[in-house]
């Protein structure tokens, strides 16, 4: 494959995953719930693909919350050579305007990883990217969240935890601890970005 059509394939892939979850949010419901009637198998996925499945479908569950706006998602491009800047910062940039408030801008990083380990614990980032998170989230003064799905597919994950990345200083979560973050139903944003 020539350098050009490694880049046209790039960005077919990329602008065919903001075209899905463009779709995806234009097709929401009136309600906060969320929903189980997909499945993508994951097999032979890149770790890239799982992660843009299950960005869109974190951004389909806020897009159903009123009062949400998406600001902005990073493409997350990298290669061997080089890497866009922006990957140092969270997945999501949105803004939540609770009715008769004042509009909070947030941002989300989306982990999806397939299994808690035998003592269930899940190593959710590097070192160094929790680091950039919390950059970020000093420099802007912008909550950051953590959106942690395990287990089923990216698309639909078994298990949805949203976690304040105050609350999660280290790389590894505990089962037990992600639990007091478990999303059933809805996204608690007014406790989430208020705790």
């Amino acid at each position: 494959m020539n350098h050009n059509t490694f880049w046209y394939l790039v960005l077919a892939i990329g602008l065919a995953i903001t075209g899905y979850a463009i779709f995806k949010i234009t097709q929401k419901t009136k309600s906060n719930n969320i929903s189980l009637d997909r499945v993508t198998p994951e097999i032979n996925l890149t770790n890239k693909e799982k992660g843009n499945l299950f960005e869109a479908y974190v951004i389909e569950h806020l897009a159903v919350i009123p009062g949400i706006t998406l600001r902005g998602k990073n493409a997350d491009y990298h290669s061997d050579i080089i890497s866009a800047e922006e990957n140092k910062e969270p997945d999501l940039k949105l803004t939540f305007k609770p009715s008769k408030k004042e509009p909070i801008n947030f941002a989300v990083e989306c982990k999806y990883r397939s299994a808690f380990d035998k003592k269930e614990i899940i190593c959710w980032a590097k070192e160094y990217q929790i680091k950039n998170y919390n950059k970020y989230q000093t420099d802007t003064n912008e909550k950051v969240l953590i959106a942690l799905g395990v287990g089923g597919t990216p698309d639909l994950p078994k298990f949805l935890y949203f976690i304040p990345l105050k609350r999660i200083p280290k790389n590894f979560v505990t089962k037990e601890y992600a639990e007091e973050f478990s999303v059933k139903d809805f996204i608690p944003l007014d406790k989430l970005l208020n705790n």
